[in-house]
């Protein structure tokens, strides 16, 4: 009869080792789970922000098209109206008649 006891209670003692393993594996299975959840906002967040820099990026495209189409109407020359050479810092912006 104690033999049977012994058995029982060592029985038990796996039984409970297995329950406290199942509890601990359970917590990080959920500890895994809210990292996937993190990980997918954040990819989400990043893929916003590549589709805001692609919006800014041929924004500025545009912008940098026109103002290079403005700035084509100027000519900068190194001479006077005399055709005398002028000093560094003193070149003139003409508007080009064409």
């Amino acid at each position: 009869m104690g033999e049977i006891k012994r058995v029982a209670r060592h029985v038990s003692d796996f039984v409970r080792e297995i329950a406290v393993a199942s509890e601990e594996q359970s917590r990080r299975i959920d500890q895994a789970h809210l990292a996937v959840i993190q990980m997918d906002l954040v990819t989400q967040q990043n893929a916003a922000l590549v589709e805001q820099v692609a919006a800014a990026s041929q924004s500025l495209e545009e912008q940098a098209t026109q103002l290079n189409g403005a700035v084509s109407a100027f000519k900068l020359t190194a001479t006077s109206d005399s055709g005398d050479p002028v000093r560094a810092g003193e070149a003139v912006a003409t508007m080009d008649a064409s």
